[in-house]
């Protein structure tokens, strides 16, 4: 079996392997890896950029006519390449889905796979769709591979008498997609939107990673797990988790975490300044409280 028909679903498999794509170092630009999708005619590349930071793309800026997606920035190559493969699964997966099947997202067994295997089960899904980023319409397609993306001015937000709001935006001729100048006036849309400043809050971006980190490594820290369950145990998790394995342990306390400050997911770092600070408060507690010794271990 070839690495090509490997990646394609098995109609008599109940459940089907994606096992990635392959991987190569551009030859013309140093720091640039390329790898091309069985499944759809377009190439992903990733790209090293200022200060360690990964570039997530599909297809090219100077491919005019072509699919140009920015899909994301990351912390290293590999979850960079996790994310084109986890948006290039979108698409593999479609007809095993259609077919019934339950599609398996494995990745390159020479880059991907590894990182995947090595997250624990309970932090799996979150951190494999927040690398995804994806939202799916009501019909399953894919929010981002189905939207249109243009740069828009507010000009105007009005309270209607039902309660509602009716926002109007400023759009240049050239940005306007054609389908939306064609739709029916009280067609429903689904619009993701978020300000464009003029310069990036560096030191936000920096917190936020930052928080994003301690988030993993908090859970995974045995002292944690006793200074939550002594502390802000407020829904029982812990202590039920405690009685069981070391795994539900940290999967009860990842959870805590994420109710104690207001993430359904840890992906919302990203974007959640009021989160952040949470974390860091969380943070600084309990190493205050860890320097004064007071509380005990879990053990004890």
């Amino acid at each position: 079996m070839t690495a090509e028909t490997a990646r394609r679903p098995d109609p008599e498999a109940d459940r089907p392997v994606y096992l990635g794509m392959a991987w190569q170092q551009s030859r013309s630009k140093e720091g640039a890896w390329r790898a091309g999708s069985d499944v759809t005619p377009i190439t992903y590349l990733v790209e090293e950029i200022d200060d360690g930071q990964w570039t997530a793309r599909q297809g090219f800026t100077q491919t005019a006519g072509r699919p140009n997606i920015e899909i994301g920035r990351f912390a290293s190559m590999v979850i960079a390449m996790t994310a084109c493969e986890r948006h290039d699964f979108r698409f593999w997966a479609s007809a095993s889905e259609r077919a019934g099947k339950d599609p398996v997202f494995m990745g390159s067994p020479d880059r991907v796979s590894d990182f995947v295997g090595g997250l624990a089960a309970y932090e799996r899904d979150d951190l494999l769709d927040m690398i995804a980023g994806g939202y799916s319409l009501a019909d399953g397609r894919s929010f981002t591979e189905s939207a249109s993306f243009f740069e828009a001015r507010k000009t105007g937000l009005k309270q209607e008498r039902s309660g509602d709001f009716t926002a109007t935006l400023s759009i240049k001729a050239v940005d306007v997609p054609m389908w939306l100048m064609q739709v029916a006036p009280g067609a429903g849309l689904v619009a993701a939107i978020a300000e464009s400043p003029q310069e990036r809050d560096a030191e936000w971006d920096d917190r936020a990673a930052h928080a994003l980190r301690r988030s993993f490594a908090l859970v995974q820290d045995n002292a944690f797990h006793a200074w939550v369950s002594q502390k802000y145990d407020h829904w029982g998790l812990v202590a039920t988790a405690l009685q069981q394995t070391s795994e539900e342990v940290e999967e009860a306390v990842s959870e805590t975490l994420r109710r104690l400050i207001g993430c359904p997911s840890r992906r919302d770092l990203a974007t959640n300044k009021d989160a952040v600070l949470r974390l860091e408060k969380i943070d600084r507690e309990f190493y205050l409280d860890l320097s004064k010794g007071m509380f005990v271990s879990a053990a004890s």
